[in-house]
């Protein structure tokens, strides 16, 4: 049984994958792509994640990515964060506005 879907994966960013590319842009692969899985998977919870997000510019700009699917009526139950950390990288203050700011 599957409970939660992770339903689009580092998405936000310099990178311009073919998906983002045949799409046009990052927000609209996001929207369809979280819009067709709460069509057709009603009842499972749908997740944006991401590496990096801890960093300001990249989390600023999937905070702007979820006030947009949330405006739209767009249904999204969390943001995964990817954790490539090590003991003195990043800074801890990093990764608490970043948890903060996506609470």
């Amino acid at each position: 049984m599957c409970c939660a879907w992770g339903r689009v994966f580092t998405v936000w960013g310099p990178e311009n994958t073919a998906w983002v590319k045949a799409m046009g842009n990052g927000d609209t692969l996001v929207k369809y792509a979280f819009k067709f899985a709460a069509e057709y998977a009603p009842n499972t919870e749908l997740y944006y994640n991401d590496f990096n997000t801890w960093r300001p510019q990249k989390r600023d700009g999937i905070v702007r990515l979820v006030k947009m699917l949330q405006k739209e009526g767009i249904r999204i139950d969390g943001i995964g964060m990817q954790c490539h950390w090590g003991l003195n990288y990043p800074k801890n203050k990093y990764i608490e506005d970043a948890i903060d700011a996506y609470a």
